[in-house]
């Protein structure tokens, strides 16, 4: 491996060899497989601390702005999709009251339960 590729395997945070065992993550371009020192233990008290390599192209954060924006808009939208649509039959509720012949609190409980499961998310 030369040095050039081992600089990109560096993780942000120094890897103590001594604590954590080479675990094979991913594959080079070579297809040999790329081991990994994470530190900690994997216990509870000092569990592993997986983090992204420098400049790796999967890291949000090395994203280029219009695919975070692309991603933010689609979150977006779906988000109105989903909220829109709960409410959506309300226009037709006196209809559907009629129909079933139902009272108005009973009418509005999908809409009700909708919100509530909204709120306890």
């Amino acid at each position: 491996m030369s040095s050039g590729t081992s600089d990109m395997l560096e993780s942000r945070y120094p890897a103590d060899i001594e604590k954590g065992p080479g675990i094979p993550t991913s594959e080079s371009a070579e297809g040999d497989s790329v081991e990994q020192t994470y530190t900690g233990m994997g216990t509870a008290d000092d569990p592993y601390v997986v983090d992204w390599d420098l400049d790796d192209p999967e890291d949000p954060y090395n994203w280029a702005k219009p695919k975070k924006w692309l991603i933010t808009a689609q979150l977006a939208l779906c988000t109105f999709t989903v909220s829109f649509s709960s409410s959506a039959y309300t226009g037709g509720m006196q209809y559907t009251m009629e129909d079933f012949g139902i009272s108005d609190d009973i009418a509005i409980l999908g809409i009700s339960l909708y919100v509530l499961g909204f709120a306890l998310g």
